[in-house]
């Protein structure tokens, strides 16, 4: 009974401090593919970096120019410290050209 109310309660205090990001982005025509590359390469390079719990690229089913990166971090230092990485970096350099729009929110779970 102790343990499952003590991973009950680790599994609350995770969900009050970690962040939450979802972010869209969407390709200018024609340069879906290098965006995309290069997003993946990101997901490959970010996975394992400290603090990330979660790091998911999807694609819309309705258009391919469209992605949504899906990611938690354990603390919006470990976010912050990510966004300066020479990941973040790497993929500004060879494909931040292609974006077209861009949204980002920052979010917490609640349930």
């Amino acid at each position: 009974m102790l343990i499952s109310i003590l991973r009950k309660s680790r599994r609350v205090t995770k969900m009050q401090n970690s962040l939450t990001i979802v972010a869209h982005a969407r390709a200018k025509p024609g340069l879906e593919d290098l965006m995309i590359s290069e997003q993946t390469k990101l997901v490959e390079a970010t996975q394992h970096a400290a603090g990330c719990l979660r790091y998911e690229l999807h694609r819309s089913n309705a258009d391919p120019r469209l992605v949504t990166f899906v990611e938690e971090w354990a603390s919006a230092e470990d976010w912050q410290n990510h966004m300066q990485s020479q990941a973040i970096q790497a993929f500004r350099s060879s494909a931040g050209h292609c974006i077209g729009d861009f949204s980002l929110f920052e979010m917490h779970r609640i349930a």
